[in-house]
């Protein structure tokens, strides 16, 4: 007698989900996806490049050195470029190579931190601005869009005026500047997710308000986050040069790339290297950081994949 073929017993709901999950991407997986295809983009891979320079310079600024960023030597002023001062020295015989490796450390920690208070208020602003619409969206947005107005550059300048100069100041009016931009970003990109059928049912089911944005949408806007802050870290490099340039930054003799280009301008014909080697650090580090984030648009941007 031949056995009855039996159904194959059904997947009970725990092994359903079980399965559901182990086919489902990691996040990890899709993270290292999106650094391949980072790395595949020749401009990223330049930016990657000078911006590990950049970082190096700064975190090793007191050994790579040669000389006192600050200490003054008359009798070899003005020197042009050679073994001894790679760089050259400005008016007061300061190395300007040695002031270009400190002034990077300034760079950088005003770049992290005015992208840190643009970023972290910038993204709260804009998810509650999404999320909650109607007169929560209003109340937020309107003061957003009378600073959006503004010029960067003017804002910051008005901003720094008003906290006064040093690096503080500079960090300060830099991050509130770029928070219009993210609140107006995150903003858009909410309410794009916000009419998923994933956060409706979530809606529906009764989870709170903090769980949907903090489950459901920010994960979901967190690419155009992420490129928006690479490309904000360009703006504050250039924007906290400018302050220092106009002489309501960092103020010397602290070694700031804006302020030295600043101090050599008047006597560029007579000794072009004071200015030009700041100036070429600016426009590299503003050039490496935009080529990162143009391979970040392009690696997290699911229409470009191929």
């Amino acid at each position: 007698m031949q056995p009855s073929s039996q159904p194959a017993p059904a997947l009970t709901l725990d092994a359903a989900a079980a399965q559901a999950l182990a086919e489902r991407p990691t996040a990890g997986r899709a993270w290292r996806g999106t650094l391949r295809r980072l790395l595949r983009h020749g401009g990223a891979r330049f930016g990657l490049v000078v911006v590990a320079l950049v970082v190096v310079m700064a975190l090793g600024a007191d050994f790579l050195s040669p000389y006192d960023p600050i200490a003054q030597n008359s009798a070899v002023g003005l020197s042009p470029p050679s073994l001894a001062h790679p760089m050259g020295t400005d008016e007061f015989g300061r190395d300007i190579f040695s002031r270009v490796i400190h002034g990077a450390r300034l760079s950088l920690l005003v770049a992290i931190g005015a992208v840190a208070i643009s970023a972290t208020l910038g993204t709260l602003l804009g998810l509650l601005a999404g999320y909650l619409q109607g007169a929560s969206d209003m109340l937020i947005m309107r003061p957003m869009d009378v600073l959006l107005a503004f010029p960067g550059l003017l804002l910051a300048l008005a901003l720094s005026a008003i906290l006064g100069t040093g690096l503080t100041s500079v960090i300060l009016a830099v991050g509130i500047a770029g928070i219009p931009n993210f609140a107006r970003i995150v903003r858009g990109a909410v309410m794009n997710v916000r009419e998923n059928e994933y956060v409706l049912a979530a809606r529906t089911v009764g989870a709170p308000g903090g769980r949907i944005v903090g489950r459901h949408l920010l994960p979901n806007v967190a690419a155009p986050i992420i490129v928006m802050t690479t490309l904000y870290v360009a703006f504050a490099v250039l924007t906290a040069s400018s302050l220092s340039f106009l002489g309501v930054g960092v103020q010397p003799p602290t070694p700031e790339w804006g302020a030295m280009t600043n101090a050599g301008r008047h006597i560029l014909r007579l000794a072009w290297w004071v200015s030009t080697f700041p100036g070429l650090m600016i426009m590299l580090l503003v050039l490496a950081v935009n080529l990162i984030g143009d391979g970040l648009r392009d690696a997290l941007d699911p229409n470009l994949r191929v």
